[in-house]
């Protein structure tokens, strides 16, 4: 059967500017369908330029048998826009996957373009489900993990089946079919000091429970981790096959496990593996102690942030977090005197924001001084409003990273600390993003 898996064009949302991560969650789907026989194609809309004719070209050259997309919230009207097309050229069931299938299920089964939604993790769903598909089953009641359209039309009933259980033994997995990408120099993650990079994930589950976050639906509250000899096979695997040169962490919850994270630390250290390593998410503060930091320095880690997501006490206590502040300016001082980029993460329009409340965060972002914050704007789930008015947290956001970003200590500092022709372009790439945001 062919497969065409897609993941929608970020720059169309974002602007072109924005960096551009592989694909990890649909490689790792793929490599469960080509185990099982199938054939696959990974689009990745952005690192193929795959844009308005091309995309149909494309399409229409593989023509897939089935066809599942992967779309965060603010990517999933781009990837419906897709599947329109794509229901327009084609008699191919199109499946859903990613956070926001998983968190609006019921909204996006009853999509006319859609077919079958895929909630959680997926690598277990997709190979009986595009098993049944390939055999024409229109009863898909016994696959766990999807909700799906019973009957044809509109006089559809939207089924919604058993969930499938979480994957316990991560190293079960194949590894990520990273063969089915362009050439890696199509990415370019931020902070990135080398062109040929790639993405792992050593562990999924977070057991914070953060109410604006959508990983506890996604992956659960029980964290699963892989161990530090595997981590290191899939590492020397990328080297010796795709010539990776950086590698970037893409977990929630890496060092949740301090024994292993040490353990990690000396099996790539025995290894003899040189390599920059980045964090693609933040850390929690509180489990990050100096010891920690400097061993993940000393196998060449190079940045570290911590999720803030406000200054007010209140507000972050409402988050379910249970950060004190405290941790993150211990752990941003010890990140510093390690000599790591640092990175903050804030969330502005937390339920229960004010202006007052905003103008705090802003402060405590440019007293403490990291190198990088991040101001993200709440998006809420559709049962939890936010308090503060759209407009309001516009506003806010604009004002943030104008004021973190536009002072002159602040850009003398950036100017200073680029090292490669890789960090360049990012740095250009993000003033023009910074323009687009004041």
């Amino acid at each position: 059967m062919r497969i065409l898996l897609i993941a929608p064009g970020q720059k169309a949302v974002y602007g072109r500017s924005i960096s551009v991560y592989p694909p990890l969650g649909l490689l790792y789907l793929a490599s469960a369908l080509e185990q099982a026989g199938h054939q696959v194609r990974v689009l990745d809309i952005d690192a193929e330029n795959a844009q308005a004719s091309r995309f149909i070209s494309i399409v229409r050259s593989f023509a897939p048998h089935a066809v599942g997309f992967t779309a965060t919230t603010p990517l999933y009207p781009e990837a419906l826009r897709l599947a329109r097309r794509i229901k327009a050229e084609l008699d191919a069931p199109i499946i859903f996957g990613g956070p926001h299938a998983t968190a609006e299920s019921m909204n996006v089964i009853m999509e006319p373009a859609v077919d079958v939604v895929a909630v959680g993790e997926a690598e277990q769903t997709v190979v009986p489900l595009f098993s049944a598909l390939e055999h024409g089953d229109r009863d898909l009641s016994h696959i766990n993990g999807i909700v799906w359209k019973e009957g044809a039309g509109n006089g559809y009933r939207a089924q919604v089946n058993l969930p499938a259980s979480r994957i316990e033994d991560l190293e079960s997995l194949a590894f990520p079919a990273v063969n089915l990408l362009p050439d890696l120099k199509a990415y370019r993650p931020p902070d990135a000091l080398h062109p040929r990079c790639a993405t792992i994930m050593t562990g999924r589950g977070c057991p914070a429970g953060c109410s604006f976050c959508e990983t506890e639906r996604l992956f659960g509250k029980k964290v699963r981790l892989r161990g530090a000899a595997h981590i290191a096979d899939e590492i020397e695997y990328l080297i010796d096959r795709f010539r990776v040169r950086e590698i970037h962490i893409a977990d929630d919850a890496f060092t949740i496990d301090r024994r292993r994270t040490l353990a990690i630390c000396r099996e790539i250290e025995k290894r003899g593996i040189r390599l920059n390593f980045f964090f693609m998410n933040g850390l929690r503060a509180d489990q990050a102690d100096f010891e920690t930091l400097s061993a993940l320095r000393e196998i060449g880690f190079q940045n570290v942030g911590f999720g803030v997501e406000a200054r007010d006490d209140k507000l972050r206590a409402q988050t379910g977090k249970g950060l004190r502040i405290e941790r993150v300016e211990q752990g941003v001082r010890d990140a510093k005197k390690l000599g790591f980029s640092t990175w903050l993460f804030f969330i502005i329009g937390l339920w229960g924001e004010t202006d007052q409340t905003a103008r705090q965060t802003i402060d405590f972002a440019k007293q403490i001084k990291p190198d990088y914050a991040k101001f993200f704007i709440l998006k809420p789930f559709p049962d939890r409003l936010p308090t503060m008015t759209p407009e309001r947290m516009a506003y806010w956001h604009r004002r943030a990273n104008r004021e973190f970003y536009l002072r002159p200590s602040r850009i003398v500092a950036q100017l200073a600390n680029i090292r490669s022709w890789t960090q360049l372009r990012s740095n250009l790439s993000a003033f023009s993003v910074l323009r687009k945001i004041l």
